[in-house]
């Protein structure tokens, strides 16, 4: 049994209400029967630019100062249960790829609150269960997958990142600044043949490098003061968070390395410069220069073998030839009997010198 008011309305026995429909199945039903699973069901029937299903918004109190007051212009909680429980559900798809228009599954905008407060999308992961506040996925698995741990963020699948990356710190000059450690199985660097010019041999390296000094030393804790500072200069009475985390052990244990403005001085090259001023140093670009200097090393050292081989190879021949005479300079012919040992005086014959008598064992100085 239906109730119509005006032919525009609809209500029926069950207390479902019909706008533009004769048979309601919703509680609500706009332009369309609905569905007896849906609470409300509303249908647009205007295909125009700017068109919305729903359209919700509250009051706002105006006040010069934050006061920690939360204004919800949609609120769609739910209890989590058996099966999969949406607090929020949004769908843009066409059932065939197409090669016009845009689809957002989701879509948020902000601005112009507190300044570092302004989110285009929250996610917050609270209870105590492993999961992530934002999870994304180009799986097919359309409904995520289990996640070992508790994260801010999980994604599944290729991540594309066109801007700066910061991990615990604010991005700067870098594609990807990072304040802590960073463990990988390998790293490589492009390097191929076809991507440079101007290539030129490295020379006399192992003067220059003789010159750089290694040191030991400790990293200085970065401060949370700026960020205090500015929380409280802004007005924000909500409770302060810690957005600056610091790894105490990272600060505490001894680094090895280098100092950048020396290497500067020698290897400018290898010295990068951030929009602080902040030097850092690009330490595999020291590797070739290192290699070089130990080429230049062993080359010096081949050249020594060779001499103390043909000191040997002469000192041998000597010893071959006991009886045979030494020439002099002075022409005066010498055998290895006239060779002996003299101490110095003082000594109590610790160290001995070599001296040289003719046959006639008289010393030739």
């Amino acid at each position: 049994m239906f109730m119509s008011v005006n032919a525009q309305i609809n209500v029926g026995s069950n207390g479902n209400v019909g706008i533009g429909s004769s048979n309601p199945q919703s509680k609500l039903s706009v332009n369309a029967d609905g569905s007896s699973l849906y609470g409300a069901y509303i249908k647009n029937l205007t295909p125009a630019n700017g068109a919305v299903g729903l359209f919700s918004t509250t009051a706002v109190k105006d006040t010069a100062i934050n006061t920690g007051y939360c204004y919800k212009s949609v609120w769609a909680p739910i209890t989590s249960g058996d099966g999969y429980t949406f607090g929020l559900y949004g769908q843009s798809l066409s059932s065939i790829p197409v090669s016009k228009g845009r689809s957002f599954g989701v879509y948020g905008v902000a601005a112009n609150a507190t300044s570092g407060y302004n989110y285009g999308v929250l996610g917050a992961l609270s209870g105590t269960a492993n999961g992530a506040a934002i999870f994304g996925t180009t799986s097919t698995n359309a409904w995520g997958e289990a996640v070992s741990g508790r994260y801010a963020g999980c994604f599944v699948g290729d991540t594309y990142i066109n801007g700066k990356l910061g991990l615990g710190i604010a991005p700067t000059t870098y594609a990807l600044d990072v304040n802590g450690v960073v463990r990988a199985t390998s790293f490589l660097q492009s390097s191929d043949n076809r991507l440079k010019e101007n290539v030129t041999d490295l020379k006399d390296c192992l003067p220059t490098l003789r010159q750089l000094r290694s040191v030991s030393y400790n990293l200085k804790a970065p401060q949370n003061s700026s960020l205090k500072n500015f929380i409280k200069s802004s007005g924000d009475t909500i409770a302060e968070t810690s957005a600056l985390k610091v790894d105490s052990a990272l600060y505490s244990k001894k680094h090895i390395g280098f100092i950048a403005q020396e290497v500067q001085q020698l290897y400018p090259q290898l010295i990068q410069v951030d929009k602080d001023s902040l030097l850092a140093i690009d330490y595999i670009g020291l590797i070739p220069i290192i290699v070089e200097a130990l080429k230049e090393q062993d080359s010096i050292i081949c050249e020594l073998n060779q001499e103390i081989k043909s000191l040997r190879s002469s000192l041998n021949k000597i010893s071959s030839k006991q009886d045979a005479p030494i020439a002099l300079s002075d022409n005066v012919a010498l055998t290895k009997k006239a060779v002996k040992f003299l101490p110095l005086p003082g000594l109590r014959n610790k160290n001995k010198n070599l001296t040289l008598c003719d046959e006639k064992k008289e010393v030739r100085q």
